[in-house]
């Protein structure tokens, strides 16, 4: 409930909190809720064809698991808004019929809640578009996840369509507003990058990819907590704060990690993404086919790094910044055409154009 579905407090459909008559926050859910839906998913034990016995079954990880009505709390149970589940009778054996009716009604319970639109919402177009959508913003996405136009909730193609087909998130003028964007993820900026430069091992295998987390705080399956690697509503000190933002992703933004995802993108560019010196079959390097043959010219060259990382051209000054490094770079030097694309490259990734996601 909280972190998947509905939220703490009791929100409007444009994601503010709705107030009592004391002017306070109210609460989505009580101890007494949680105790309700406790009860609710008892009775559940491992599952497979093996596991024909609550009392004896194997861990078996590959397959659902399975209800035994014998081991389910059957008494009523009162959950959100006032709703009771009534009595239930056990099932013979493991058809767990009484305990799915229970667990199938709470999750329609959770899913009528008024909050989930806004709730899941605000999370999408956090992840998809921008860290502080407007009200109106949410408010449009909310109704899409109310009804798609056929009287269908909770449609998430129609959430999906209506976030990324916003005016806010196509318009050219929204997002030059100093409040639009957002931080990329480290660990996905890199396979960005990764994938822009059509990096790919030559046995197929990734594995190599997915240490990460001494880099970047993030690899794929080890968050530290059920609360994901950074939480929804991190503020970062300073001016994001004081202009009352919030900026999920810098929350793995360190000192540490500022300095370890450049450095380790710094050995990619230079031949090699991957960790743990990985064997040839299994390493990872960028492909610069494209970018090679104009390092005598800075200025395309650089303008074809910005096209295919940014889609867009850089800011004059940034621009200015990479060209002239590059510059630096003799002819005389050995390599010199590779040393300019990877220095572009390089300098592309670690610049605000490409780590905010506008």
């Amino acid at each position: 409930m909280q972190l998947f579905s509905i939220g703490l407090w009791e929100l409007n459909p444009d994601g503010s909190r709705k107030l009592d008559t004391n002017n306070q926050p109210i609460p989505t859910y009580s101890n007494a809720h949680i105790t309700s839906f406790a009860r609710v998913f008892t009775g559940f034990q491992y599952g497979g064809p093996q596991n024909d016995s609550f009392e004896w079954a194997g861990q078996e990880l590959r397959h659902p698991m399975k209800m035994w009505d014998h081991q389910h709390d059957l008494a009523p149970k009162t959950l959100l808004r006032g709703v009771t589940l009534p009595a239930r009778t056990a099932s013979a054996g493991s058809t767990g019929t009484a305990g799915y009716a229970d667990v199938n009604a709470a999750i329609d319970n959770l899913f009528n809640h008024p909050n989930v639109g806004p709730f899941i919402g605000r999370l999408l177009i956090q992840r998809l578009v921008t860290s502080n959508p407007t009200p109106a913003y949410l408010a449009r996405v909310s109704a899409a996840f109310a009804d798609n136009g056929a009287g269908v909730r909770g449609d998430l193609r129609a959430v999906v369509k209506a976030i990324l087909l916003d005016p806010e998130a196509r318009s050219y003028a929204a997002s030059r507003a100093p409040t639009f964007g957002k931080k990329r993820e480290p660990y996905m900026t890199l396979l960005n990058y990764v994938k822009t430069f059509e990096g790919r091992p030559a046995n197929g295998d990734w594995e190599s990819l997915a240490y990460m987390y001494g880099f970047y705080l993030q690899e794929p399956l080890q968050s530290p907590s059920v609360f994901n690697f950074y939480l929804p509503d991190y503020r970062a000190s300073g001016e994001i704060t004081q202009l009352g933002l919030v900026s999920p992703e810098f929350q793995i933004m360190t000192a540490v990690t500022a300095i370890e995802g450049a450095n380790h993108t710094l050995s990619g560019v230079r031949g090699d993404f991957s960790t743990w010196g990985a064997e040839p079959a299994f390493r990872v390097g960028p492909d610069f086919s494209r970018e090679l043959p104009l390092a005598n010219d800075p200025d395309a060259l650089v303008r074809q790094v910005a096209g295919r990382l940014l889609g867009a051209p850089l800011n004059p000054r940034t621009f200015q910044i990479i060209r002239d490094a590059v510059l630096r770079i003799p002819t005389t030097a050995t390599n010199w055409q590779r040393e300019r694309v990877q220095l572009a490259a390089y300098l592309l990734y670690t610049s605000a154009e490409f780590q905010i996601q506008r």
